[in-house]
């Protein structure tokens, strides 16, 4: 089941984080309708600069569950901005393509973004996420030289 948005005041959620500091000052963030999603819980790495609240063990909601679920976010509330806050929402290259027809076929009208690991990113990886509308990627970058990483 998709959380019960009408629990919250949903228009006064996206009035009050405009007025807060760190919205108001993150162009990212700071206009409109914007909310958070989880489409999963969990990361199969070990890094230690992590706070990974989820645990090794990934559990990954199904594309059409997360579209369903953006869809009735997109025609009850209007959302413009939408921001998964999965612990690696791009675990499984095929399904983040997946997710991106899909999300393309819905024609919804917003932009979206999520977190990833730098060894995840390519060009045509990239390519896909902007066709789709991504325009926030968020990349855990910790060190360079790979003999320097203690996990």
């Amino acid at each position: 089941p998709y959380p019960d948005y009408s629990l919250i005041k949903i228009e006064e959620h996206f009035r009050r984080r405009v007025k807060h500091f760190y919205f108001r000052e993150n162009v990212l963030f700071n206009r409109g309708n914007y909310l958070d999603m989880f489409t999963g819980r969990g990361c199969p790495y070990n890094c230690t600069f992590c706070y990974r609240n989820f645990g090794n063990r990934v559990r990954l909601r199904s594309v059409d569950n997360v579209i369903e679920e953006i869809r009735i976010l997109y025609n009850k509330y209007r959302i413009n901005r939408l921001l998964f806050f999965d612990e690696l929402f791009s675990v499984s290259e095929k399904r983040v393509y997946d997710f991106c027809d899909k999300f393309k076929r819905n024609s919804f009208k917003f932009t979206w973004g999520f977190s990833t690991r730098i060894d995840k990113v390519h060009p045509a990886f990239l390519k896909e996420i902007k066709s789709a509308g991504c325009k926030n990627l968020f990349i855990g970058a910790d060190v360079i030289a790979p003999a320097t990483i203690p996990s």
